[in-house]
């Protein structure tokens, strides 16, 4: 085929990059790829996570005039909770990274986004800290405990050390800070990079940082667990109790995502603007969602099955509580709101490939993330108590709100997909291996 002067014979194409999608992929660049002044949900969510964030506070503060000690309670909750959704949202991104997911390209500058809430997270820990005189047997005077559980504090004392426990705690947030940080500058700097090989470069740094961060971050992760809620009991210890937490909160963090899916969800029909996700997108975080709720089930039982057998009273401890009054019925309200709803919900494969559809599902599971950190925290401080208090509603609402505000802020002012990213045109014409 003769080509007019001074240029070049086009080369061959493959069967998928002469797809259909070819189109569609220079349109998302387009329309996905180049930095919004601001995409449209972030508005109402920065506006009335302000609103939340600022009633809340102020609920709180009247709270710990009232009751400081059940306000700090509730705060530890709210704080716990929310740190779990950006952890298991730093976990997701870094496995993205090391298994290369390309269905995941798409949604990654998402995830990269919830991850920057965590120097914010950092900040809302110093009122944890202050509070642990009020919170923990370890924190204050040992004069209320029974001879037994002081002999095994005692034991204990160099470990909950205040001062020790608090500087694990700036290393914890230190390792997570330096890994999400690097991720998400490295993602930013690949839309701009002025080469093919300075892309490259990036996305190993990407891929590298994260095979090799997942250790630390994993160990950080599991004796945050241990210091920050397992300790609320004295005599409970459970090896479990990390992964528990963990699981719960990386299920949360994929029901974020599912959310967080729908603007960029492309809805099929002729005069539906396109999206950068399509409903195999879609489909691919709702197989992962139902992998990691089946998972986070597993965790629970497998930590509830070898208490049961071993019948040991350090350990029959930690469910006592919970398994009497209200805290049972708290129980058996998460096991069916995290679990057995959407377990049958997501063996449907409408349910998945919806993203309306999975991200109601999504709110759903938030909810009850909350009511599950509620389950693992209040038992071991109120074991007596109604499950849900106006002071835990405050502070949901002063830590989740001010949370949402700052995503909405970390979401404006860049693309809101790695459109400079290797892997995002294969991402756009992402479709399951048959």
């Amino acid at each position: 085929m003769r080509t007019p002067a001074g240029t070049s014979a086009t080369p061959p194409t493959s069967p998928a990059s002469s797809s259909p999608l070819d189109g569609h992929e220079a349109t998302v660049r387009e329309r996905w790829g180049t930095p919004p002044t601001a995409p449209p949900w972030t508005v109402p969510v920065l506006r009335w996570g302000l609103v939340a964030a600022g009633a809340g506070t102020l609920l709180m503060l009247l709270g710990v005039v009232m009751e400081p000690e059940r306000t700090a309670a509730a705060y530890l909750v709210a704080f716990s909770g929310a740190l779990a959704i950006a952890l298991g949202a730093l976990a997701m991104l870094m496995i993205g990274h090391v298994v290369r997911a390309t269905w995941f390209v798409v949604l990654r500058r998402s995830c990269e986004d919830v991850t920057a809430v965590l120097p914010w997270l950092a900040v809302l820990a110093l009122p944890v800290f202050i509070a642990i005189p009020l919170l923990y047997p370890w924190g204050g005077s040992t004069a209320e405990l029974s001879m037994a559980d002081a002999a095994r504090l005692a034991a204990r004392e160099p470990w909950l050390d205040v001062p020790f426990v608090v500087a694990r705690a700036v290393l914890y947030f230190a390792i997570w800070l330096g890994l999400s940080l690097a991720l998400r500058r490295w993602s930013l700097r690949q839309d701009h990079a002025a080469s093919e090989a300075e892309t490259l470069a990036l996305s190993h740094k990407q891929r590298v940082t994260s095979a090799v961060g997942l250790t630390p971050y994993a160990f950080a992760v599991t004796f945050f667990a241990f210091d920050w809620l397992m300790s609320l009991s004295v005599e409970f210890y459970s090896t479990v109790y990390g992964l528990e937490y963990w699981s719960g909160g990386l299920v949360a963090a994929l029901a974020l995502l599912a959310v967080m899916l729908v603007p960029l969800a492309r809805v099929e029909g002729p005069a539906a603007p396109d999206g950068a996700a399509t409903a195999e997108h879609s489909h691919a975080l709702g197989k992962l969602l139902l992998t990691f709720v089946i998972f986070w089930a597993y965790m629970i039982f497998s930590q509830l099955i070898v208490i049961w057998s071993a019948d040991l009273p350090a350990e029959a401890v930690f469910y006592a509580p919970r398994f009497q009054g209200w805290w049972a019925v708290a129980g058996v309200a998460v096991v069916v709101g995290n679990f057995a709803v959407p377990f049958l919900l997501l063996l449907l494969r409408d349910v998945k490939r919806y993203p309306r559809v999975l991200a109601l599902l999504g709110v759903w599971l938030l909810v009850f993330h909350w009511l599950d950190v509620q389950w693992l925290v209040m038992p071991s401080l109120y074991p007596d108590g109604f499950p849900i208090h106006w002071l835990d509603l405050a502070a949901v609402a002063a830590v989740w709100g001010s949370c949402g505000a700052v995503l909405a802020l970390r979401h404006r002012g860049h693309a809101v997909v790695p459109a400079g990213d290797p892997r995002f045109a294969a991402s756009v014409r992402y479709q399951p291996d048959s």
